[in-house]
């Protein structure tokens, strides 16, 4: 466990057992970066992405992805109040996502659809939070004793088919969501976890994570094998929210 501020916080990616046995990478990637507001007050920054199985630097794309994001929103926090929390906001951080993919493309002589890689973030401060997603995968909250995805996974016409921040419509996908209030508990995880951590019936509720991942508190090995990334973040004081707003 690692601490940053009052936030206590843990995170990896994890090869699945297709990976091991053929010797591919794991393709997911995740960051956390302490940030500071235009005021001085303090924010974390979350980052999770996963490549696609398609893409053939699908790596170093959710690395990158993760690392522009952390870093774009430090630009911005430093100077916009929070009134600004917008989904205008959102969809210019996933545009210099894209563009950051397109240039690593360029340089490396590939179509950007190799870099291709689902995006999940979330700042927090003390009484804002910001969402955003591209793909699947789940931003899961605690309010209360229970756990909610902010947002459902984006699925495509087909399955197994998600979409990606490298698409050209990406900022239009965007699901994007924010809170005027403080978030207490949080986890970003990609979609090797989200049929564990997720309740499909009700497609709202999401379960402890049945032991795959659970809060800091009473953290756990993992009993299952999935490809995935989580990153789970708690600030033990602070009060659960109560409001999200799209």
């Amino acid at each position: 466990m690692k601490e940053t501020g009052d936030w206590h916080y843990v995170y990896a990616s994890v090869p699945g057992v297709a990976h091991r046995t053929s010797g591919t990478e794991c393709q997911d990637a995740c960051a956390v970066r302490r940030l500071e507001a235009s005021d001085g007050r303090p924010a974390l920054a979350l980052a999770v992405a996963d490549g696609a199985g398609s893409a053939t630097e699908a790596r170093a794309g959710a690395e990158l992805a993760c690392q522009t994001l952390l870093t774009e929103c430090a630009a911005w926090l430093a100077q916009t109040p929070d009134a600004e929390w917008t989904r205008a906001v959102a969809e210019t951080l996933i545009e210099q996502v894209r563009t950051a993919l397109s240039q690593r493309a360029a340089e490396t002589g590939l179509p950007v659809r190799e870099f291709a890689c689902t995006l999940l973030g979330a700042v927090l401060a003390d009484d804002h939070a910001l969402f955003l997603q591209i793909g699947d995968g789940a931003i899961v909250i605690g309010i209360g004793d229970d756990y909610w995805p902010v947002f459902w996974p984006q699925a495509g016409e087909y399955a197994n088919e998600t979409y990606f921040a490298t698409d050209a419509s990406a900022a239009a996908r965007l699901e994007f969501a924010a809170s005027v209030e403080p978030i207490a508990e949080i986890a970003l995880l990609t979609d090797g976890l989200q049929g564990l951590a997720l309740h499909y019936q009700t497609r709202s509720s999401a379960r402890c994570f049945c032991g795959c991942a659970r809060p800091p508190r009473q953290a756990v090995r993992p009993t299952c094998r999935p490809r995935w990334s989580v990153f789970w973040t708690r600030r033990p004081s602070t009060s659960a929210p109560t409001t999200i707003k799209p």
